[in-house]
């Protein structure tokens, strides 16, 4: 292998991680390329001859101190090195000792101390550290440390140029070992609080040091109860996220922003449709201050008949009581409204052809109201029932001038039948009671009178029955008044009469004797 180093050599520490301990004899001999030679402390020997002949070298460094034991010298190791004029070795003891040391005290008029600098909490390397001959600009590196700031350079032994410079100081060397310590102060980083709309005076925003406690205060919301927190950085775990007032993290080395989160307060609104169909009625949950808007559809057989505020309010905070479609502004607190309702009022006609009352019963119902019907009287007739014309409806009695039915959902139309009285007019059992001279009890069972009104002469025929023998008779009828039971030969029907029965028969037979029969009923 070729070996041919030059200008300013420094021989490593270690070679292939072997560390180096010693230079053989003529190791760098007539190596004229060769300006500076430094030796490292682990070096303890160089060998015979080892920079013999290296005619460029000016300066070699020796940079194991006397108290580590010095490093031994060959025979002749700077022979022949004409342009030699200083060997460096650390500190001013280990002038002494290296100048009165074997093979060493051959060049004691070179030897000059070398001053040590100590860098003192530098995060880099190389930092300046070392040592150093008098007059030399030491340059010193502060480097960079997480969660700091550096603050400065400062130091007892030297003046040092760009002292506020981590990487820019340097200081001129004096003849003595030099201490510099590099300064930092924590690092402030930035905490930005976004309260989206909350109150509080003491966030949490502001500048912290990392590893330092921050808490948070989202204070209040108006119209919102608080959720929870969230910040920008993944690795940083808020505690107590859900709390408005007691959560915190620890300070990341790196600036954060912290947001708070809140859920829109929301209030109840209950509508009862009560049978409506509406299928938007505004029943929800709603933030105070809304505008609700309810609706109460429609309901078949129905009228709207306006709202009702329940609960929660009064019906004036309602822009329209009466509309089926409605609003208003939703207060602090649950609501509860209700839709009424009128049934759709529909009447069917009902006719009653014949009466003679005043008040027939003839108008418009509801279905399923009761309808009163009355015939009344007629001069010269008998009420004789009711014919249903049309509408399907069952009577409460057919018979009954007076009666009543159940309105169906359609129109009706109903008759009264009368049958004028005739003139024979009582049929039946009539009592005798007779006024005569010497005369029978008797007991009529057939009695016809005929006449055309209300006259004063009937023409009266009645027949008896006593013990003997039927007997017929005519007489005269005096202001009879019709009363009691008569039953209609033509039609069968029985009907209670509005009629007192008086009859005075003036009655004379074959002896020529007049009797006079009065009949009562």
């Amino acid at each position: 292998m070729t070996f041919n180093p030059s200008g300013n050599f420094v021989i490593p520490t270690y070679l292939n991680s072997i560390t180096v301990t010693a230079i053989g004899s003529s190791a760098f001999a007539n190596q004229i390329l060769v300006t500076s030679i430094t030796v490292p402390s682990s070096v303890t020997s160089i060998g015979n001859g080892a920079f013999s002949d290296c005619t460029s070298l000016e300066t070699v460094f020796i940079e194991r101190a006397s108290f580590q034991g010095i490093t031994t010298l060959g025979l002749n190791a700077f022979a022949s090195c004409s342009s030699l004029i200083d060997i460096y070795v650390p500190g001013s003891s280990s002038v002494t000792a290296y100048k009165s040391a074997t093979n060493w005290s051959n060049y004691s008029n070179l030897i000059r101390p070398l001053y040590d600098v100590t860098i003192s909490d530098s995060h880099t390397y190389p930092d300046g550290s070392g040592y150093y001959t008098q007059g030399t600009k030491v340059y010193i590196y502060a480097g960079t440390q997480s969660g700091y700031t550096f603050n400065g350079w400062t130091s007892s032994d030297v003046t040092i140029t760009n002292a506020s410079s981590a990487s820019g100081a340097y200081f001129t060397m004096p003849n003595k070992a030099v201490t510099v310590e590099a300064n930092w102060v924590p690092t402030p980083y930035k905490v930005t609080v976004n309260l989206d709309g909350g109150s509080s005076s003491n966030s949490g925003a502001g500048s912290y040091t990392a590893n330092s406690m921050v808490y948070l205060n989202a204070g209040t919301k108006s119209g919102y109860n608080f959720s929870h927190w969230t910040i920008d950085q993944s690795n940083v775990t808020i505690y107590n996220s859900s709390s408005s007032n007691s959560a915190y993290f620890c300070m990341p080395s790196k600036a954060v922003i912290v947001t708070a989160h809140w859920t829109q307060i929301t209030y109840v609104v209950t509508v009862n449709l009560n049978g409506g169909s509406s299928s938007n009625s505004g029943a929800g949950s709603y933030p105070a201050g809304t505008k609700v808007n309810i609706n109460a559809g429609t309901q078949s057989g129905y009228t709207f008949d306006g709202w009702t505020v329940t609960s929660g309010g009064q019906n004036s905070m309602l822009n329209s009581a009466s509309s089926s479609s409605t609003y208003f502004n939703m207060p602090s607190n649950a609501v509860t409204v209700s839709a009424n309702w009128t049934p759709v009022s529909t009447t069917y006609s009902v006719a009653v052809n014949d009466s003679y009352a005043n008040l027939s019963g003839a108008d418009d119902y509801p279905s399923g109201s009761t309808v009163y019907i009355h015939a009344g009287t007629r001069y010269g007739y008998i009420f004789d029932g009711w014919v249903v014309d049309y509408g399907n409806v069952s009577l409460g009695s057919t018979a009954s001038a007076a009666t009543s039915f159940t309105m169906p959902a359609n129109a009706v139309s109903v008759t009264a039948i009368w049958s004028q009285i005739p003139d024979w007019a009582i049929y039946g059992d009539s009592l005798l009671y007779p006024y005569y001279a010497g005369c029978e009890y008797r007991v009529p069972y057939e009695l016809y009178v005929y006449g055309n009104g209300y006259g004063d002469s009937y023409l009266c025929y009645a027949y008896f029955e006593d013990f003997f023998a039927a007997e017929y008779f005519i007489g005269q009828c005096y202001s009879p008044i019709y009363l009691g039971t008569w039953i209609n030969p033509n039609t069968g029907l029985q009907h209670d009469l509005d009629y007192y029965v008086y009859y005075e028969i003036e009655h004379t037979n074959d002896g020529g004797e007049t009797w006079y029969h009065y009949w009562k009923k």
